[in-house]
């Protein structure tokens, strides 16, 4: 098949191009055929300017940025096309050139900072290393080189981290050495390959905009790959948008945003959940998966997801349109700009203290929970230390409620998670579920009781075992608990398998034969075979394409009706808990700092560290994403859960803090109904007094 791009003439910019990729073509060759990853894809990068690639998983994003490094995986061969970078060809170019070039004219920041640094060399070294390759430096020039580099990506005290080891550093602190080592060379191109993806909220608005502050003062081109489209809105300057191997649609960011032709364009943006979106309403989404580039079909390849398919686009490949110089799509039959609000509404019911519902009765009850973890330490194990990861944590959830618990990581959320469906014991304090004590319970009791609530793990493939077929593992709870014969416990599982959406002949298959959101589904009917009251939902959808992500929160709700489920629904993601979440309760280095309705507190917010995470929140709109007060509010890094800040934990990055504020641990106090904050300035914070940012939350 002949491949299709989408150009821009050069004299469109104003600085010359540092990158140009015309009809590139990819193929990945395996053993019995080839993947067709990248069909004919062309695009250009200015000097000064932030190109946003942006797609679903295997819409060849990553491809194409590897293809430009020379970096591809075994197989992998690029059998058209030209990439020209800073003047000079790169397709067909001597190995040995290639590495020259590679980090001296181009770096590259990868998705996942800790298997791409090397963990038995110091971060000094591993900045060192390109100077030492490139330009023979020696050790003092190297170090010294490092220790700006580590000044210049923000790390705090370089002086004492250059001769840490990976591991001994945060995921925010190790994206920070990834991008250190990728301008050592000072590169005029810098690919960023989903850098924020694995991070919270907080760390990913500061490292975005840690990328922008550097694109403006070395005077570099970005290449920012990324699904979401959030991050685009923000921080691009024009848009790529790529599907099953080839460019749909390309323009500036404003404009594309405001009148997208394309329909996945048009998908994508509005399967994206938003704070204060409709809760009555279900979320958009993209049926089906992208299609088999081993053997790409005829026409348009989105044409069996789209609902606007006709004849035509089975049959041929739509040819381009143009909306104007800087905007143009492929479709047949475009839209007209991005979605109204989806119009399908569910049933939702409202529990707990605010609610509509009848059902007010608490369902779990925690007070004063505490969970301390011991660390030992030398050859005699000898205790060193104490983690805190919950401290002292009150709240209430009520039957048929969902109850979000929000807040970065090393907060102690999936601690408390596992305390809640009885994998941690606590500490001290008291955990009641339905009335009954779980810490009191004997070894059998517990088991029995445990039944009725269970655990949906944030990776399901490392949550099941490899070796047994999916029906095996649906069925192993039921066979642990002596529960029906052979022929129920086959019925019970094809009919979880048809409620989650997954077809029958999925009990023959292993974990590893299905995508990201299938063994999520798998996931869950693996969480309700005991039918139970409760299910902790720990980051369910952090790891999926927004399209895969809105069908997964859309069958958990419908589920949670069918069944009359409770959820405690755990993640970072402040645009799904608000949308998910009947009440929330955000965490912050173990305390629960705030508690109320989901719809009180993200228009209220009343604790200095809920109103940051909101502000951090990517909005997929560039007119709202571009404000000033849309810049990072939330500084530094989490403190250590081992030696916390004394008084308020959260006073070491809190714009509002006071002397009181190192002294004393505030108290919870309500400062509305249901609503009950631990600051101790609180009510400034309630009646909008003391806002972070320089513009409103709640705008």
């Amino acid at each position: 098949m002949t491949g299709r791009g989408l150009d821009l003439t050069p004299d469109l910019h104003q600085h010359p191009n540092v990158l140009e990729v015309k009809q590139l073509s990819t193929h990945i060759r395996q053993k019995r055929f080839s993947i067709q990853a990248v069909d004919g894809v062309s695009f250009t990068v200015a000097q000064g300017e932030t190109l946003g690639i942006v797609g679903e998983s295997g819409c060849g994003k990553t491809i194409t940025a590897l293809s430009i490094m020379g970096l591809l995986p075994p197989g992998g061969e690029v059998v058209g096309g030209s990439i020209s970078l800073d003047g000079v060809e790169l397709v067909g170019m001597d190995r040995a050139e290639l590495r020259s070039r590679r980090g001296s004219t181009v770096g590259m920041v990868f998705q996942d900072p800790l298997t791409s640094l090397n963990p038995s060399k110091t971060i000094g070294w591993q900045i060192g290393e390109p100077l030492r390759i490139h330009r023979r430096a020696n050790k003092k020039e190297q170090r010294e080189r490092a220790l700006e580099l580590l000044s210049l990506v923000g790390i705090p005290a370089p002086a004492e981290r250059i001769d840490d080891f990976p591991h001994q550093l945060s995921g925010g602190m190790r994206q920070r050495v990834m991008i250190a080592i990728a301008l050592a060379m000072e590169p005029k191109l810098l690919i960023a390959d989903e850098p924020t993806t694995a991070l919270d909220v907080t760390i990913q608005a500061q490292i975005l905009d840690l990328l922008d502050g550097l694109k403006e003062q070395l005077g570099m081109g970005l290449m920012l790959v990324t699904h979401d489209l959030g991050v685009i809105a923000g921080h691009a300057d024009r848009v790529v948008v790529m599907y099953a191997g080839q460019v749909v649609e390309e323009g500036a960011v404003g404009e594309l945003f405001a009148s997208m032709k394309h329909p996945y364009t048009q998908s994508l943006l509005s399967s994206i959940p938003r704070v204060g979106q409709d809760r009555a309403r279900t979320l958009s989404s993209i049926p089906g998966l992208p299609p088999d580039l081993a053997s790409p079909p005829l026409g348009c390849r989105f044409a069996p997801r789209c609902s606007r398919a006709q004849e035509n686009c089975a049959s041929a490949e739509p040819a381009l349109g143009q909306v104007s110089a800087t905007h143009q799509y492929a479709c047949h039959h475009p839209v007209n700009g991005p979605l109204e609000p989806a119009t399908a509404a569910v049933a939702v019911h409202e529990r707990g203290p605010n609610g509509n519902g009848a059902d007010r009765r608490v369902l779990v009850s925690a007070r004063d929970l505490t969970k301390e973890f011991s660390l030992h330490s030398g050859l005699l194990q000898r205790r060193v230390g104490t983690v805190h990861a919950v401290a002292g944590v009150s709240f209430d959830i009520y039957a048929g409620e969902t109850f979000g618990v929000v807040g970065e990581s090393g907060c102690g959320k999936t601690t408390l998670g596992r305390i809640l469906v009885g994998l941690e014991s606590q500490t001290s304090g008291s955990l009641l579920f339905d009335g009954t004590d779980i810490a009191t319970q004997s070894r059998r009791e517990l088991c029995r009781l445990r039944r009725n609530f269970q655990l949906m793990f944030q990776d399901p493939y490392a949550s099941l075992d490899p070796r047994m077929r999916i029906g095996t593992s649906l069925q192993e709870p039921l066979v642990v608990q002596r529960q029906g014969d052979r022929k129920a416990r086959s019925a019970r599982v094809m009919g979880l398998l048809r409620e989650v959406g997954l077809r029958p002949e999925a009990v023959e298959r292993y974990p590893h034969e299905f995508s990201g959101g299938q063994r999520q589904r798998v996931g869950f009917a693996r969480s309700l075979v005991l039918n139970p009251r409760l299910i902790v939902a720990d980051e369910p959808v952090s790891a999926l394409d927004v399209s895969i992500r809105s069908q997964i929160i859309n069958m958990m709700r419908r589920l949670q009706a069918v069944h009359d489920l409770t959820y405690v629904v755990i993640s970072h993601d402040m645009a799904v808990i608000s949308y998910l979440a009947d009440r929330v309760g955000v965490m912050y280095l173990g305390r629960m700092v705030e508690v109320a309705s989901s719809t009180e507190l993200f228009k209220r917010p009343a604790h200095p560290y809920t109103q940051g995470l909101l502000k951090s929140v990517p909005v997929p709109d560039p007119a709202i994403a571009r404000t000033a007060g849309r810049k990072p509010v939330v500084l530094g890094e989490l403190p250590s859960p081992i030696n916390p800040p004394s008084g308020c934990h959260f006073r070491t990055r809190c714009p509002f803090v006071i002397d009181l504020c190192s002294k004393e641990i505030p108290q919870a106090v309500e400062v509305a109904p249901g609503h009950s904050v631990s600051c101790h300035r609180s009510q400034e914070v309630y009646s909008g007094d003391l806002v972070v940012g320089s513009t409103s939350v709640r705008d």
